[in-house]
This record gives C-alpha cells, structure tokens and sequence, in this order.
C-alpha cells in the first residue's frame, strides 16, 4: 500500500481510498486505486468478514454504497465533479457534473 485517505467517516462505516503499487514481472510498477467500505455491520451481503483485534468488519467496494456515490457528487460551492474508477485498468477520470 502506498498510500490511502479517509473519504467519509460515521460511527459504523468508513469509506477509504486506498492507492496500492502492483509489480508484475513483465509490466513493471502500476498504480492500483481501491476504495472501499469498512463497516462493523454488514450492509451488502456480497461483504466479506475480517476478524481483527477480536472484532468483525466487514469489506466491500465503495461504488455499492450510496454513501461514496454522494461524496463523489457532493463538493463545497457551485462545482460538482463525479470521479469514477475504472474496475479493470484502475484509472481514475473526473467528469465535471451539471448542476
């Protein structure tokens, strides 16, 4: 993992944006961008569970909550840019929304 930012936060969800490197041999280094939902409930029942520190969470992509698909639209002032993560290649485009 290179790096990740915490994109909304509740008491029983965050929605984190996670940046990886993937090394393949003949490739070389590409960049790997992976939201996801990491809640102590589970809200979708394609989540898989993660026992860690004697609790339950529970791991999805981000794309399937509403909560992601609001802060992507959602921005301060009268600019609004919806960000969409392409599944196979990782790319990320902004297209700016009508408001």
């Amino acid at each position: 993992m290179k790096d990740r930012a915490v994109l909304l936060e509740s008491g029983s969800e965050a929605i984190v944006f996670f940046l990886l490197i993937a090394r393949q041999a003949d490739v070389g280094a590409r960049p790997v961008h992976l939201p996801l939902s990491i809640a102590s409930a589970r809200f979708d029942p394609g989540a898989f569970q993660v026992d860690a520190d004697d609790k339950a969470f529970y791991v999805m992509e981000a794309e399937r909550r509403e909560s992601y698909a609001r802060f992507a639209i959602d921005a301060p002032g009268p600019r609004a840019y919806v960000i969409t993560v392409d599944a196979l290649t990782g790319r990320v485009t902004t297209q700016r929304a009508a408001l």
